[in-house]
């Protein structure tokens, strides 16, 4: 876990990591999210894009495909 929403060293490693990227026009990735504490924190942060067992478990490219297939599906019919 990453632990932001409880160590204030992670936390301040994470704004400077993402203040740097903004210097150099770079974008971050947060990887290793497992609590929506930590997804609030990086949002808090502008962390834009992030991945992790709270985003959703990883998986082989043709599941992950059908998956979105399927949810895409789901919502053209809510």
């Amino acid at each position: 876990p990453l632990n932001l929403d409880s160590d204030p060293v992670r936390r301040a490693l994470a704004r400077a990591l993402v203040e740097l990227s903004a210097e150099l026009g770079a974008v971050i990735v947060a990887e290793g999210i497992e609590t929506p504490a930590e997804l609030a924190a990086l949002s808090r942060l502008n962390v834009p894009y992030g991945q992790g067992y709270l985003l959703g478990r990883p998986a082989a490219l043709p599941d992950l495909k059908r998956e979105r297939s399927r949810q895409a599906e789901d919502a053209l019919w809510r």
